[in-house]
């Protein structure tokens, strides 16, 4: 695939905008639902979560927050672990990896077959988190 076609641009771009923003909105609510529940925690990594900033705040890669996230499973978030590192994975590859694994000549790389299809799924996926989110916060 690559994104030299006007029909492709025309489709693809704006959804990848729409899933950008709504991969932010998702963060700040994952910010502001999980920032107490941090500064409570027994743990002082979990606690050094708490520190960041609405900007820093989930930062990194799967591996690197897993660790911290498996300490937060009795707090009863409302997304599991996995949903959260399904986030974090997710917003990583539109946020800065998209190039990469869908027009990119990168040998053995990771490449997504329908892109299109895959910011739908996400930005639906998306949506309904920001809903489950609000509601929680309310």
């Amino acid at each position: 695939m690559t994104l030299s076609t006007d029909t492709q641009n025309h489709e693809l771009l704006p959804l990848l905008g729409a899933t950008l923003i709504a991969s932010q909105k998702v963060n700040f609510l994952l910010y502001q639902l999980m920032q107490p529940i941090c500064k409570a925690h027994s743990s002082s990594q979990v606690q050094h979560l708490a520190s960041k900033t609405s900007d820093q705040f989930l930062q990194g890669t799967t591996a690197e927050l897993k660790p911290i996230l498996l300490l937060l499973e009795e707090s009863h978030l409302p997304l599991t672990i996995n949903e959260l590192l399904d986030f974090i994975y997710k917003r990583n590859i539109v946020s800065q990896q998209f190039w990469h694994v869908t027009d990119a000549e990168i040998k053995g790389g990771e490449k997504i077959a329908n892109p299109v299809a895959f910011l739908r799924n996400l930005l639906s996926e998306y949506e309904a988190w920001q809903v489950k989110l609000e509601t929680t916060l309310s």
